[in-house]
């Protein structure tokens, strides 16, 4: 169980998401710290010690995850994913207190629901020509070993469209962490994914294995060359992390390595 504290005066009070996004507002782009509780989206000022509502918004179902989508694009509101218990998603963005949806649907993996939003892991990757992104993808983890990746495109300086989505089947049932690899490493065409998962043997060892995306045939790729590392059973690696460089750091309950 985890809690969120928004500051030393603001306790969280059922609080699943919290970050800090641009809105539009009557032509402006302003910074706003939103929180999401139940299907409720609350957006706040910020002060140099205090936090202030400025409004609130409801939504399609209780939100379990939200991830701001990283572009180039300046002076425009936040692109947000959206994705809540039942699986609907949304991409939307946020203009004179209202939400602006750009596409919406639902994960379709089967009658499970996500009862704990640190089970949904959300990567992203880029496509740079000359220098500015043009498309890239977001990808999402959020149970029975399927892996959802939507591939998106740069409109224009102020839009963003969602090109389609397919689902993958990644080796393993358990994923306890995954991640885009900096593809300094290996060179690859294509994005490169790093995967941690737990095997469903009686000892529950761990692997670490690299992938790489294709996103015109939308499979994963392994190679012998690329990494892959089996940890003792009883180690407590569970989470990693990319570094731009090209390395990964693992974290265990008592060690980084």
């Amino acid at each position: 169980m985890s809690w969120n504290y928004i500051s030393s005066i603001h306790k969280g009070y059922a609080v699943s998401n919290s970050l800090m996004v641009n809105i539009e507002s009557d032509g402006k782009i302003l910074p706003r710290l939103m929180i999401s509780r139940f299907n409720m989206l609350e957006f706040f000022i910020v002060h140099p010690k205090s936090i202030e509502l400025d409004f609130q918004l409801e939504i399609f179902a209780n939100v379990s995850k939200i991830a701001k989508i990283s572009t180039d694009l300046k002076d425009t509101p936040s692109f947000l994913f959206i994705l809540a218990e039942n699986l609907d998603y949304g991409f939307i963005t946020i203009k004179n207190r209202e939400i602006i949806t750009k596409c919406f649907g639902t994960i379709a993996v089967g009658p499970n629901i996500v009862n704990d939003p640190e089970d949904i892991k959300i990567t992203q990757e880029f496509t740079r020509v000359g220098g500015f992104i043009t498309t890239f993808y977001i990808g999402i983890y959020v149970l029975s070993g399927i892996f959802t990746v939507f591939t998106l495109k740069l409109m224009s300086s102020i839009e963003i469209s969602v090109e389609r989505m397919f689902n993958l089947r990644l080796p393993s049932q358990r994923i306890n962490d995954i991640s885009t690899l900096h593809n300094r490493t290996f060179k690859a065409s294509n994005p490169l994914l790093a995967v941690l998962s737990e095997e469903d043997t009686k000892d529950r060892t761990k692997r670490f294995q690299v992938f790489e995306l294709n996103l015109l045939t939308e499979e994963l790729i392994t190679k012998k060359w690329y990494w892959e590392i089996y940890f003792a059973g009883n180690t407590t690696v569970n989470k990693l992390m990319c570094l731009p460089d090209g390395d990964v750091l693992f974290f265990s309950e008592i060690n980084i390595g």
